[in-house]
């Protein structure tokens, strides 16, 4: 982890891309989620504004559990919501907003 927030304070987009696990994100994913949270909280601020997207895929599925996930996750730390990409079959647009960012 220790590489991994070195590499979080200075990114300026956040991606959040797994699998639909679940109808949720990987337990992988989830746990480094809540690491990035504490990290900040640690250290005395509680907001830290960055740039969000949120890529999944899966063989059909309902994402709306970690739509949820996402929405309420980034509204809680104050980020800017930049794109939602949950679906299968998306991947020209999902490399377009690559380039973009």
């Amino acid at each position: 982890m220790e590489k991994i927030y070195a590499e979080f304070e200075s990114a300026d987009v956040v991606v959040f891309a797994s699998p639909l696990y679940f109808w949720t994100i990987t337990g992988t994913l989830k746990t480094a989620d809540d690491r990035l949270y504490a990290e900040p909280e640690c250290l005395g601020y509680s907001k830290f504004p960055k740039k969000s997207v949120l890529l999944m895929t899966a063989d059909g599925g309902d994402y709306s559990q970690a739509v949820t996930w996402y929405r309420i996750y980034e509204r809680n730390l104050s980020w800017k919501n930049l794109e939602e990409m949950p679906g299968k079959g998306k991947t020209k647009e999902a490399y377009q907003l690559g380039a973009s960012i």
